[in-house]
């Protein structure tokens, strides 16, 4: 029998609402429509969900579960554009860095008094409220680092998981010699760009300092002259060597591929990585490990961040509507079925009592997590949409060749902060 691992660390975080298995208040045989927009779009929980959503509605028939989903470039500004003409989701992905906003604008309910809060960990709700008072349920948390292919990392004798710099380009000489490309980029899409430079300064720069993001955006600090993200941007240039040529004209779909296809071994973003190569190579066996960004074994480790996401009912809904999505929502984040989504899933869910089966690639954080081997930030891995848009072109920029300054990149990101903050 395959061990399975519980996940009842004190970093789980999220909410359940109260209510399920009532008439979502409608009284009659009138079926309310619940419509719900995400930016989840991996595969493999594509097919979770829609299963959920097809159990919920086979045993309630009075109640539609509308889905509707984008990928994250273009789920932010669609959303704004419902807000603003009046067509906003019933629920709908908030991220904690537009929270203060959906509030203000009045386009969450609070959800402060439900009795589901039991079964999460109330301390790693604050990501996700305003004023002590909860907006949005939280179904699971990222983790970046490098998505790898152990079969092929046995092939070619890498024993030991690299913890150093030199470890890592090491491993990735090894790859390279063997035929392999060692690291797959599907820098087509920016976000990706974004990603692979998480990957780095969130265990090199918000494990130490929770500010980092939050200084760069108000001014307080720049990107000239410090010298933790002068080795973020150095790094990532270093590691362009071992990435395919033409990593721009690939697509993320491609990239994780390449992994699937067996042509590249290792693919730097986030735990979502495993989905997208399992869609083509369902029975891989595939692992994660921290980044290397020192030569200090010690400062490998993941980088746990608390949920920053999750789902919340617009105010805007109709009484009938919020109430249908409430209890909807109550079945959707209850433990049974979030042990179905770490089944089939490769994801850290944040709802307590889910077991999460050994063949899992983040098997290794849940036990990394289990036994206190992480560092844990609050602090959101993003920024906010404007400059992350800025820093994603002008990295992508700086890619392109690589032998592009680093000091000139970082000039420019400085301006561009400095016009948006005048803004």
């Amino acid at each position: 029998m395959k061990k399975r691992m519980m996940l009842g660390f004190t970093m789980m975080a999220g909410l359940i609402l109260t209510g399920c298995g009532s008439d979502a208040g409608t009284g009659d045989d009138k079926t309310v429509t619940v419509s719900m927009m995400t930016n989840e779009t991996e595969a493999k929980l594509v097919e979770w969900q829609d299963q959920v959503i097809a159990d919920y509605e086979e045993e309630h028939p009075d109640v539609k579960i509308d889905i509707q989903r984008l990928g994250y470039d273009d789920y932010v500004q669609t959303l704004q554009t419902k807000f603003a003409s009046g067509d906003a989701p019933t629920i709908f992905q908030v991220e904690n860095i537009y929270l203060e906003k959906y509030v203000t604008n009045d386009y969450v309910v609070d959800m402060s008094e439900s009795k589901a809060k039991d079964y999460y960990e109330p301390s790693q709700l604050s990501n996700l409220s305003l004023d002590e008072k909860l907006y949005a349920l939280p179904y699971n948390t990222n983790v970046l680092g490098v998505t790898y292919n152990k079969e092929i990392f046995e092939e070619v004798g890498i024993e030991t998981l690299p913890k150093t710099e030199s470890e890592f380009y090491a491993a990735c000489e090894k790859l390279e010699a063997a035929g392999y490309t060692p690291i797959a980029s599907g820098y087509k899409e920016t976000w990706a760009i974004m990603a692979d430079m998480q990957a780095d300064y969130v265990n090199s720069l918000l494990s130490n300092n929770e500010q980092a993001i939050v200084d760069l955006v108000s001014r307080e600090d720049t990107f000239v002259g410090n010298e933790n993200w002068t080795a973020v941007l150095e790094r990532l240039q270093n590691r362009r060597a071992f990435m395919q040529s033409d990593l721009f004209g690939t697509s993320w779909d491609a990239a994780t591929t390449m992994v699937a296809n067996e042509e590249a071994a290792m693919v730097v973003s986030g735990q979502w990585a495993a989905n997208n190569i399992a869609e083509y190579a369902e029975d891989m066996e595939l692992g994660m490990f921290p980044l290397p960004v020192s030569e200090n074994p010690d400062d490998a480790k993941f980088v746990v961040q608390s949920a920053t996401a999750g789902l919340g009912i617009s105010a805007a809904a109709s009484e009938e509507e919020q109430q249908a999505a409430m209890e909807f929502m109550e079945y959707y984040h209850s433990p049974e079925v979030a042990t179905t989504y770490a089944e089939s899933t490769n994801n850290i869910c944040v709802i307590k009592d889910v077991v999460v089966p050994e063949t899992s690639a983040v098997y290794d954080v849940v036990k990394a997590l289990e036994e206190n081997d992480v560092k844990i930030v609050e602090a959101n891995f993003n920024f906010p949409n404007e400059q992350r848009n800025a820093v994603e072109t002008l990295v992508g920029e700086f890619m392109l060749e690589s032998d592009t300054d680093v000091t000139s990149i970082l000039e420019k990101l400085d301006a561009e902060f400095d016009r948006i903050a005048k803004e």
